[in-house]
């Protein structure tokens, strides 16, 4: 019986010891995290992250806004004369196969 009563009491000593430590622990994490003191999480480090994202999409918006822009002006004047002035609605496809197949 008296074994028993020991191994009761040493594994609730245990789950305290454990209760405390991980209590103390995320009390700590979060003290420091609100002092700026983890740098990786800090919200400098968050925010300074989420710029440069987005600042890598609009590179990327923008590169392939030029290049549209640059296939537009090379080919500008090959596109207008097979689309406009109402050729859009009827397309000599051949032409514009030949054309897209040329700019490869």
């Amino acid at each position: 019986m008296e074994k028993r009563h020991k191994s009761k009491k040493k594994r609730m000593i245990i789950s305290i010891s454990l209760s405390v430590l991980l209590v103390g622990g995320g009390a700590t994490g979060w003290i420091l995290y609100q002092n700026g003191k983890i740098p990786f999480l800090s919200q400098q480090s968050i925010k300074a992250s989420a710029i440069k994202v987005n600042q890598q999409k609009v590179d990327k918006l923008e590169s392939s806004d030029q290049q549209a822009k640059d296939f537009i002006a090379e080919h500008h004047d090959v596109l207008n004369d097979l689309t406009g002035w109402g050729a859009i609605e009827h397309p000599d496809w051949p032409a514009v196969q030949e054309e897209a197949a040329s700019s490869h």
